[in-house]
């Protein structure tokens, strides 16, 4: 019986998510080192995704002067190592330029069309990377890809800003989670793949899409607060000192 349950229990822990798994490893000890090692990996993938070219776990350990067996064990495959590096691959040059120019001069829907344009050029760019990325989120166990980076929901929010006291934190969040389906490889493959349409034509639609989203928000918040304006206020509002915002 004791055996039977210990071959349960192996069992069980090969059926782990790599990333529980990986995790494990890295705490059995030197837990410093093995982070770095597997952050100089990822690093090393994600400077040749970067470049274009092709990755594999072999000729990633060569470079960083790692054992192959060691690599295998942090990447069991290229592909997972991929999807690792291209979250780093990511945050590029253009992106850092972009997040300055977001918390830049400029008018909301200039900000904004700036966001969707910025998004649109990175994505062409890195096309195949941020295609990578999208196969290994969905075909790996849960677990073994890191959560995706929200850039383009911190640009939005550093965009938009501005505009956040007026429409409340419940609609400046709405607007952001709507505006983010204009932005990545997601509307590349609804708009190049399904629809296809070219670059220039797909740009013009989000683009256009962006700026009714934008107004439709704004003109909403001013109708909730002329019909809050509108409404007597009450003697507990009146006693609060609470000021009325778009909900």
């Amino acid at each position: 019986m004791s055996s039977r349950s210990e071959k349960k229990q192996d069992s069980a822990k090969t059926r782990l998510p790599h990333a529980d798994r990986l995790e494990a490893y890295l705490d059995l000890g030197r837990t410093n080192q093995k982070r770095r090692t597997r952050d100089v990996l990822i690093n090393i993938a994600a400077d040749l995704i970067r470049s274009g070219k092709p990755i594999s776990v072999t000729d990633v350990a060569d470079a960083a002067g790692v054992s192959r067996t060691t690599a295998y064990r942090y990447f069991p495959t290229s592909e997972m190592l991929g999807a690792q590096a291209t979250l780093v691959a990511a945050d590029s040059l253009e992106a850092k330029h972009l997040t300055e120019f977001v918390l830049g001069p400029g008018s909301p829907m200039e900000k904004l069309q700036s966001v969707i344009k910025g998004s649109h050029e990175m994505t062409i760019a890195h096309e195949a990377a941020y295609r990578s990325l999208v196969h290994f989120t969905v075909e790996l166990e849960t677990g073994d890809v890191s959560h995706r980076p929200t850039f383009r929901r911190k640009w939005l929010e550093d965009a938009l800003g501005s505009l956040k006291k007026d429409l409340g934190p419940a609609r400046f969040n709405q607007l952001t989670a709507a505006l983010c389906l204009l932005c990545g490889i997601e509307s590349m493959i609804v708009l190049n793949d399904i629809c296809r349409l070219s670059s220039g034509e797909a740009l013009k639609v989000k683009s256009w899409v962006g700026q009714r989203i934008l107004r439709a928000a704004i003109e909403d918040a001013a109708e909730y607060r002329a019909n809050a304006a509108a409404r007597p206020v009450t003697d507990r509002e009146l006693k609060s000192g609470k000021q009325r915002v778009a909900k």
